[in-house]
């Protein structure tokens, strides 16, 4: 296996439990498109959320952290976030 197919490879292995991409702007702001899927017996859908954190953002150290190793001009899967309580969505 060459390198590029090893890479390759790797990529498709994130992407498959991925919610979406984020890229890293020249000046660190974090850009992340997420979407989401619904369906069941009766009805079905999708949602694409768009989200700008610049470094100075009160949520942007832990979306990084979430996000993990990313550089200016980069763009990586981003993996589902935990499940958390209602009680913890409504404090953040």
């Amino acid at each position: 296996m060459t390198n590029d197919t090893h890479q390759a490879a790797q990529q498709d292995d994130q992407t498959d439990d991925s919610i979406g991409f984020a890229k890293m702007e020249a000046d660190g702001t974090l850009i992340l498109q997420l979407y989401a899927y619904f369906s069941d017996d009766k009805t079905g859908g999708h949602a694409l959320s768009y989200f700008r954190y610049p470094p100075d953002h009160p949520k942007y150290e832990n979306t990084l952290r979430h996000i993990g190793p990313i550089k200016p001009g980069e763009s990586k899967p981003v993996r589902p976030w935990p499940e958390t309580s209602d009680s913890q969505r409504s404090s953040e």
